[in-house]
Parts: structure tokens; C-alpha cells; sequence
């Protein structure tokens, strides 16, 4: 099986928000230890720990982000832990893309501390097929356009 990648997008209702959701997803300023944080914050500490960084950041607005990963373990226990972070700051949306070269190829709406299947492409046994999606996925080359793309549909 070939790596895994991904891109998260995320975005909240204030860039208050935004920076300390954000401050779990950059080693200078990830909390190692429970004490490091505000007490509110310890589980969290706790559950991020081990999750991966994630290899680039781009700013998609003033209130989203971009996250893009190399997955070196199971990205579904990345994932988890990210949705519990955007649960507990109160995340406005929070989508995530995962994928092998094109064999696999997946899209998660990330809420209520849950992983949730929102698409996945090429996949016959998925109760949902819509070629027009997949067009228009495969148009944008399956990256953060696409992704925004799957946002706006199933928001």
C-alpha cells in the first residue's frame, strides 16, 4: 500500500479561536505537558500528544486553514484527535481528505468528536455516486480546491 496523504481544512467563527486551535499543530508551540496548558486543556494535552504534524500550512483565509499530512501511522487516530480540538474550540467546519495515489481516495466531515465518511470516490459500494462530483474533483487534481469543493456540498 502506497503512503497516505491528506489535507484538513478548518475554519472557525473568530481568529482568536482559530490561533489556539492552531497552537496543537506546530511543535513550538504544542503543549508536551498537561501543565503547559490551561487546566480546561489538560485531556486535550493529553490526546494530542501523539498525533503527526502536519508538513505544510496554508492560510485559506482570515478564519480557515489548510493543513496538509504525510501519514507515518493510521490517519483515522490523527483525525479523531483533530476533531475532538475543533470540537472543543468550537470549529465552524472541519473536513479532511485522505488518500493514496488516486487507489484510495476519501472525504471526512469531522464533528461532534467523530469521523464521518462524507465521500468517497470511485467506490461502488458507497451509497452515494455522483459522477459530476467526481468531475469536478478530478478537475481541481484532487487537491485543497477539491477539498473546498466537498466543504461547500455537504456543509
Amino acid at each position: 500500500m502506497s503512503e497516505l496523504t491528506g489535507i484538513v481544512y478548518v475554519e472557525f467563527d473568530s481568529e482568536e479561536a482559530l490561533e489556539q486551535f492552531d497552537t496543537y499543530f506546530d511543535f513550538d508551540t504544542r503543549p508536551r505537558f498537561v501543565e503547559d496548558a490551561p487546566a480546561n486543556q489538560a485531556k486535550l494535552v493529553e490526546r494530542a500528544e501523539y498525533i503527526e504534524y502536519p508538513r505544510e500550512v496554508k492560510l485559506a483565509s482570515r478564519l480557515s486553514k489548510f493543513y496538509f499530512y504525510w501519514f507515518d501511522s493510521d490517519p483515522m487516530e490523527t483525525l479523531t484527535v483533530i476533531s475532538e480540538l475543533g470540537c472543543f474550540f468550537n470549529v465552524k467546519k472541519l473536513f479532511a481528505y485522505v488518500q493514496n495515489d488516486e487507489e484510495y481516495q476519501e472525504y471526512f466531515r469531522l464533528q461532534n468528536n467523530q469521523v464521518e465518511t462524507a465521500y468517497i470516490v470511485n467506490e461502488d459500494e458507497f451509497p452515494i455516486h455522483d459522477a459530476e462530483l467526481e468531475k469536478r474533483l478530478q478537475s481541481y487534481q484532487f487537491d485543497e480546491r477539491a477539498l473546498l469543493y466537498v466543504v461547500k456540498k455537504f456543509s
